[in-house]
């Protein structure tokens, strides 16, 4: 469970940061073609594995199973 099971909104919305604060520290730009997908998570509108994929298909990126991809652990790996 998630320390805020009870507000999810927030819970997406702190996970979105510490990814955004990841590809920042990594020396990456976030477009706003990622903000927009993560604004969309945040509201609910698509899930974790669909961001990633998102992400993924935008830059390029294969063979990373999206269980690798969030900054924080999933819910059902904890």
């Amino acid at each position: 469970m998630t320390e805020n099971e009870d507000n999810p909104h927030a819970d997406r919305e702190k996970r979105l940061e510490e990814a955004m604060k990841g590809a920042e520290l990594a020396g990456m730009d976030v477009t706003p073609e990622t903000l927009r997908d993560g604004l969309d998570y945040i509201d609910g509108l698509i899930d974790e594995d669909e961001l990633a994929e998102r992400v993924k298909e935008r830059y390029g990126i294969r063979d990373v199973p999206a269980k690798y991809f969030p900054a924080t652990p999933r819910d059902d790996e904890e």
